[in-house]
């Protein structure tokens, strides 16, 4: 520990012997101008102001283009009404006596059968094996998804499995 008091010692004794040499007056240099003028970035905003101004006078234009109208249908003249024609009426007894009696019939209805389910048509497969997915009849279905009443059991990169109540289809694309 002496040896760096000592070193202390000495370093502040050398201090005060040579007293460092007073500060000159500093001067500061003057500013010099932008070597890089802002007109690139005038450039860029009349450039932009520019577009802008084209793709405006673009859509007035586009809009004032004249749209074929439909013509409109003149008035036609009114055809003459011709007068009707009155007609004695019967009375009621006499209707009564003179029409049969309608006659009934037991038959029953024909009942129309539902129109039959649409095939499923298998359109495309999109295999994930995280997540596969098909579209079936135009509609995007994953495993477990219902189309045409039809349960979608299992994608493969080649087939598609629906399960319904009665039936079930394995579909391919052809």
């Amino acid at each position: 520990m002496s040896l760096i008091n000592d070193a202390l010692r000495r370093a502040k004794a050398v201090q005060q012997s040579n007293p460092p040499p007073p500060d000159p007056n500093l001067e500061f240099r003057p500013v010099e101008p932008d070597r890089n003028p802002r007109s690139p970035l005038l450039l860029w905003a009349a450039g932009g102001a520019v577009v802008c101004a084209i793709g405006v006078l673009f859509l007035m234009l586009r809009s004032n283009e004249p749209v074929a109208a439909k013509p409109i249908a003149s008035p036609q003249a009114a055809a003459p009404v011709t007068p009707a024609v009155v007609e004695p009426v019967t009375s009621v007894a006499e209707v009564a006596t003179n029409t049969p009696p309608a006659e009934s019939t037991n038959e029953v209805a024909a009942v129309a059968e539902p129109a039959p389910a649409p095939v499923p048509r298998l359109q495309a497969i999109l295999f994930n094996p995280a997540r596969p997915s098909a579209v079936v009849n135009g509609k995007t279905v994953f495993i477990g998804n219902t189309v045409a009443n039809f349960r979608v059991t299992s994608i493969t990169e080649t087939t598609v499995t629906l399960v319904g109540e009665t039936e079930s289809h394995i579909l391919t694309l052809e």
